[in-house]
């Protein structure tokens, strides 16, 4: 979606959460606990664990010496009127919850979270998924998120979670009702069935009805409207945990003040923890808090493009689209380690592939980047092939991916579009890609 009307439903759903009332704060209490049995309950010699952070997603709170927390939980603007807070435990470096990780308030007794230890070491991967807009990619009988899936299988034993950055359904803001509902809860039983942990925050298309181009589709009271839905199926729209010295953290795209306490809340909890922002498009305003560190890189999607650049002092990448236009459907897998993150984009369903990023003419100057990946070493060489012409690429390894650079002089090839075919060869054959051009008439 464009800036401009991002700008029109930032106003929309802003207008719908202030026209919901604002629920009475609740008192909430539990314990966060070494789950050594990992049953989910707290037995003898299963002792609590302090300093943990525990959250509404409003303030920030850390666990007391023996485990226990209890504070007044607050009501997000964003949930439906009547919901009662959920809260959630931002699980540190070194466990993994077993069990929910979080929990509504309206839940009878103590909130507890139970926590297992478990090894966790630098470098570890993950996979960045974002804009899967069901049901879009399956036209033309494409079976993309069964790809999808059949490639986290492949995965498992390699990645340790999926952080998904919005735009799960296809049209949800503006959707009919019964469409906007179903293509949503496609995603949640498809997504709950990817054998690794996974983390959501909501993108544009997930706020459902508040565009509705139906007079009477949807009754703003309905419990599924807006957020209604995520709220009730995914938990919390914003939440922290961390992993192998690494804090990860997700916000919704759109600003708002209790939103800018709370991530300054829980950036100051953190420590100083090099961090990790995922959200489907980074909230205007907010260059002061993802800018600089700790926070290291920021996550988003909603362009339908891929991109690496820096903003200020931090990596800003954009995630391609798994189920959406204008990009190869894939999602970036994202290696960790003591240098920092690095990234790889990946079509779905390919073992090794060709990801162009640059592809452009300079005058009769072909120039071109890209890059190559594969779960084998077996790259030997990357050339250009334009009619009759042959160009060697410059290569240069990195973690994930094989970056190939090149430039031709199309001097005397008659001026019209030309089809580029980039042809990578390995150990056992070729690997090819095509883009186009227009050489320009000679000047």
């Amino acid at each position: 979606m464009r800036r401009r009307t991002i700008g029109l439903l930032c106003v929309v759903v802003v207008g719908a959460l202030a026209a919901q009332a604002a629920a009475e704060p609740v008192a909430v209490r539990g314990l966060v606990f070494r789950d050594a049995n990992a049953n989910g309950r707290p037995d003898a010699g299963e002792p609590g664990l302090a300093k943990v952070v525990v959250s509404d997603g409003l303030s920030v709170h850390r666990t007391g010496a023996d485990g226990r927390y209890a504070f007044e939980a607050d009501t997000d603007p964003a949930q439906r009127p009547g919901q009662a807070p959920i809260i959630f435990v931002s699980v540190p470096s070194g466990f993994r919850a077993a069990g929910p990780w979080y929990k509504s308030a309206k839940d009878a007794g103590d909130l507890d979270f139970a926590l297992v230890a478990e090894e966790q070491r630098l470098p570890f991967t993950f996979i960045h998924m974002t804009d899967a807009h069901i049901p879009r990619a399956e036209v033309k009988g494409r079976k993309v998120y069964d790809a999808f899936s059949a490639d986290v299988e492949k995965f498992k034993d390699r990645m340790k979670f999926i952080l998904s950055g919005g735009d799960d359904c296809d049209l949800g803001d503006s959707d009919p009702r019964a469409k906007a509902v179903a293509d949503f809860e496609r995603y949640v039983v498809w997504t709950a069935a990817l054998p690794l942990p996974i983390r959501h925050v909501p993108g544009n298309h997930d706020y459902l009805g508040v565009r509705s181009k139906t007079p009477g589709d949807w009754d703003p009271k309905d419990p599924n409207f807006n957020l209604g839905l995520w709220l009730q199926r995914l938990g919390p729209t914003r939440w922290s945990f961390n992993y192998a010295g690494y804090h990860f953290l997700g916000i919704e795209m759109y600003p708002s003040e209790p939103m800018r306490k709370w991530i300054k809340a829980d950036l100051s909890a953190a420590d100083g923890a090099p961090t990790i922002i995922l959200c489907h498009d980074a909230p205007a305003g907010y260059e002061a808090l993802l800018y600089q560190p700790p926070v290291v890189l920021v996550l988003v999607g909603h362009h339908h493009r891929l991109e690496e650049k820096t903003q200020g002092r931090t990596l800003y990448w954009i995630g391609g689209a798994l189920g959406g236009a204008d990009v190869p459907y894939g999602y970036q897998v994202v290696e960790v380690s003591q240098e920092g993150p690095a990234p790889c984009y990946r079509r779905v369903g390919e073992d090794r592939g060709i990801i162009l990023r640059l592809l452009k003419m300079d005058g009769s100057l072909l120039k071109c980047e890209g890059y190559y990946y594969s779960d084998r070493d077996d790259l030997r060489r990357v050339e250009i092939r334009i009619g009759d012409r042959v160009m060697p690429c410059e290569l240069a390894r990195e973690r994930l991916r094989t970056v190939f650079r090149g430039e031709m002089d199309t001097s005397g090839l008659r001026p019209g579009p030309y089809k580029v075919t980039f042809v990578a060869t390995t150990a056992d054959g070729e690997v090819t890609h095509t883009g186009q051009v227009k050489v320009p008439a000679p000047k």
